[in-house]
């Protein structure tokens, strides 16, 4: 919760600046002819896949029955609360196995969004690249506030463990071809 805590105000932030329109929100203006093949260069073939949504309202297109939540879609919080692969190998002795899971676990507490219908996988990737950031930046002094940790140590860590989330490769548990 700790992490969410850190991660929401930011996170949030970006989302209002930069303003990205919900998935279900802009299916609904594809549904409607508002964004189109011609002037907007939506694809045909996504075009028709929409409209055989026969939907009568924007929330129909996601798997939540009230929608998506009424903020910006990118970037995404679940995501960037998901940070959970980052700071239990500084805490805990896991086995590269074990980190791959974890790895997973984030990827797909991230993607379950995109498969609902309420984010884009941009939003996904860049929530996770942002809350491990600010996991980098904030978690050293938690800790050594908190528990007692060595923050130069914890930081160290956070630092060797660091990684782009675009070059996560969920089937074959790498990062950047490196597992």
């Amino acid at each position: 919760t700790w992490a969410f805590e850190v991660v929401a105000p930011v996170n949030f932030m970006l989302k209002w600046y930069i303003g990205m329109p919900r998935p279900e929100e802009v299916a609904w203006m594809i549904y409607n002819d508002e964004i189109t093949t011609l002037e907007d260069g939506v694809p045909e073939d996504l075009v028709s896949l929409i409209k055989s949504m026969n939907m009568q309202e924007a929330t129909d297109f996601t798997a939540y029955y009230d929608g998506s939540p009424m903020h910006p879609s990118f970037p995404a919080m679940h995501s960037a609360g998901s940070t959970c692969s980052f700071w239990l190998p500084v805490l805990s002795k896991i086995t590269p196995e074990q980190f791959c899971e974890a790895l997973r676990v984030d990827y797909a507490v991230s993607y379950a969004r995109t498969v609902a219908g309420v984010h884009y996988p941009q939003d996904n990737l860049a929530g996770l690249n942002i809350g491990q950031r600010i996991m980098r930046e904030a978690l050293p002094s938690m800790l050594e506030e908190r528990y007692g940790y060595d923050s130069s140590m914890v930081a160290s860590k956070l630092e060797a463990l660091s990684f782009d989330w675009n070059t996560f490769d969920s089937e074959t548990c790498t990062i950047g071809g490196i597992s």
